[in-house]
């Protein structure tokens, strides 16, 4: 049975696969297999891994599935014993998986690990972080350590986080297993955004950690970024991350009622009265999904209660 098994979800992404998967290939740990799933790209991304990489297994869905439903797709067809979820703009140090597989093997405890993220840029000067790891502040708002700083060392020790960004980590199967509801391990509802963090709040509630080991290197080229101008984003990306927000914190948020929390997320709810109506008519409409997430809130409390 392969050790590791590399989820890598594509859509028209021919123009960074291939430095993808020499990358993967160039590894120092080498016992692993490639599940790619693909959601209906319309580009040659899939032509090209047929021939020039006949061993992956590739699974074409027939409609773009977004995130969450793709991966569950993948992670359903895995045989390792470690999933690693990994976009398709990623480029991996050569020693990257081994620092990660090493740190699972010794300690049986971590349920999920993440490497230093850098930005993929032309900048030779100094490299650029991009995540490393996700940190929760009392406001419930979520930020990448790091993003957009220049890497001078600050982000060397390897620590305990909150949680892993849904662009590259290293999960223990067993504890996917732990943490799924009925058949997903990301929430479906969800779609897109946000369940990195949903992900990274039930592993921590059924009492896995969540570590960050800096020796494994990682870079991104990440198309969005969390700094881009609110305004400037796609209507529908932004639709998604302010719904998938608030299910988040009712799903997983012991009490969110907190005088912290209530404030901030009243501010944004005035944002968008004022400035997003398509986001604000958006979230209205998701309100007939309520009672499936309060259902899904309710398992996660029964599922915790033995902790």
């Amino acid at each position: 049975m392969k050790k590791v098994s590399i989820i890598i979800l594509t859509y028209n992404s021919r123009d960074n696969i291939e430095v993808l998967l020499k990358s993967i290939n160039a590894q120092t740990f080498q016992n692993f297999e490639i599940i790619i799933v693909d959601n209906a790209s319309q580009d040659e991304t899939v032509k090209f891994i047929k021939e020039n990489y006949p061993e992956i297994k590739i699974i074409i869905n027939p409609e773009n599935y977004w995130f969450a439903k793709g991966n569950n797709i993948g992670i359903k067809q895995a045989q390792g014993e470690y999933i690693l979820i990994c976009n398709d703009d990623i480029k991996l140090d050569s020693n990257c998986l081994q620092y990660l597989v090493d740190d699972l093997n010794n300690n049986q405890k971590i349920g999920a690990i993440t490497g230093k993220i850098l930005r993929l840029t032309d900048n030779t000067d100094y490299s650029i972080v991009d995540c490393a790891g996700l940190k929760k502040t009392i406001y419930r708002k979520f930020i990448n350590i790091g993003e957009n700083q220049p890497d001078l060392g600050q982000f060397d020790n390897k620590q305990q986080i909150f949680g892993v960004s849904g662009a590259f980590f290293l999960a223990r199967k067993k504890a996917l297993e732990d943490i799924k509801y009925q058949d997903e391990y990301f929430d479906q509802d969800f779609v897109a955004y946000k369940e990195d963090i949903d992900l990274s709040y039930r592993l921590r509630q059924k009492g896995w950690k969540i570590i960050y080991q800096p020796k494994a290197v990682i870079w991104h080229k990440r198309s969005i970024k969390k700094d881009d101008l609110r305004k400037n984003k796609n209507k529908l990306i932004k639709a998604y991350s302010y719904r998938n927000h608030f299910w988040m914190l009712l799903k997983n948020e012991r009490s969110i009622s907190g005088i912290l929390i209530l404030p901030y997320e009243l501010i944004k709810l005035i944002y968008i009265i004022f400035f997003e109506p398509y986001t604000l008519k958006f979230f209205i409409k998701s309100f007939k999904d309520i009672k499936k997430i309060i259902k899904k809130r309710h398992a996660i409390i029964n599922n915790n209660s033995q902790l």
